[in-house]
């Protein structure tokens, strides 16, 4: 449940007032010191580049301590995201995350997002890499 109200009712909805109901005050994010007020800041960030954003989650399944989401996000590029301007193309992106729930709430998350599908989508080129020879 608490997972749910985390994807819909405060990273779908945007609403930021409902992240201190679903994540821990020492609530870490990637394992790094990412605290609850940085991830306010991510969620309003994309929220202003994809103002119709909205999830669906496609698998959820819990183990102890532990509930894996994979999650599917839609929505269209209106805003600037991470320096690249507004596109006005929908994307579709795919992420995974793990999250650790104690007390009742989240105290540490882990995600993989397809960022390449994302930037492929946005039309964004990728540098080329190093070819080993």
């Amino acid at each position: 449940a608490i997972v749910r109200r985390y994807r819909f009712e405060y990273v779908g909805a945007g609403n930021l007032a409902a992240a201190d109901g679903v994540l821990a005050a020492e609530f870490l994010w990637n394992g790094a010191t990412t605290r609850r007020e940085r991830h306010k800041e991510i969620v309003a960030l994309w929220h202003k580049a994809f103002p119709d954003l909205h999830f669906t989650i496609e698998d959820l399944v819990a183990q102890g301590d532990r509930v894996v989401e994979r999650v599917m996000a839609r929505g269209t590029h209106k805003g600037e995201l991470y320096g690249i301007p507004a596109t006005g193309k929908q994307v579709e992106v795919m992420g995974i995350f793990i999250h650790r729930i104690a007390g009742g709430k989240i105290v540490e998350m882990w995600e993989v997002l397809d960022t390449i599908a994302l930037l492929e989508q946005l039309g964004v080129s990728l540098p080329p890499g190093d070819e080993e020879e």
